[in-house]
């Protein structure tokens, strides 16, 4: 399949999901239900709102996902929390790994078929701004470093490599790096929740480690990226 090809599908599949949000009152409901449950930051409500599909609860929280990283400002973290929540760390981890990763895959390919003039309707222009220049700059490691920190929306990220020359298996090996620690620290903070000392000094944790590792691969990209400068 050629990039013309693929640009056709994907073009069919989001004409396909726009015309399904306004021709089924349903579906519109449910997104829109979605989106203002994960926007208010309610991990309990969310939960309800997801293990309420029984069997397909999975599934739903997988597509919940997928659509808070294509619309870059909804927050991602607040249904890995809820995952971990209700599935624990390891098997809430798993899926909301593998939800965001399918999440970052459609950005990329959104971004790269179709380009800026799409992208800057889904995500603000500054971290837009931002995510570019420092995407151009360190490759595939600012992946890794954008994942690892998120100083930028996981949408944004994502969309911002899809517009480099950063190669989609690269991208996505950096992504998968990039996300596990903080995808299974969040699990584990949602599975501890029940007790809020744990949930506080977890989460006080995350903050310092999050902030340590971010100097670390501060440090280690401005190495690389003078090393690479200097051949």
């Amino acid at each position: 399949m050629n990039i013309k090809q693929k640009r056709i599908l994907f073009s069919a599949c989001v004409l396909f999901l726009i015309i399904l949000y306004f021709v089924l009152p349903p579906f519109r409901g449910f997104v829109d239900q979605a989106v203002s449950i994960i926007t208010s930051g309610e991990a309990g409500q969310l939960q309800q709102f997801i293990l309420s599909y029984g069997v397909f609860a999975p599934a739903i929280s997988t597509f919940l996902m997928v659509l808070a990283v294509i619309i870059a400002p909804i927050p991602t973290f607040i249904i890995t929390f809820t995952n971990g929540l209700s599935y624990g760390v390891l098997l809430g981890g798993l899926l909301s790994w593998g939800s965001a990763l399918i999440g970052a895959a459609i950005c990329y390919y959104l971004a790269h078929f179709f380009g800026r003039p799409l992208v800057v309707k889904l995500v603000p222009a500054r971290p837009l701004d931002w995510a570019d220049e420092f995407f151009e700059k360190y490759g595939v490691y600012a992946v890794i470093l954008s994942r690892v920190v998120p100083v930028v929306s996981y949408g944004a990220a994502s969309y911002a490599a899809g517009l480099t020359k950063i190669k989609f298996v690269p991208y996505m090996i950096g992504t998968a790096i990039g996300q596990t620690p903080g995808t299974f620290l969040y699990s584990y903070i949602g599975a501890s929740a029940t007790n809020s000392y744990t949930f506080l000094f977890w989460l006080f944790g995350a903050i310092i480690v999050f902030g340590v590792l971010a100097s670390i691969l501060k440090k280690w990209i401005s190495r690389k990226s003078s090393q690479k400068d200097r051949r």
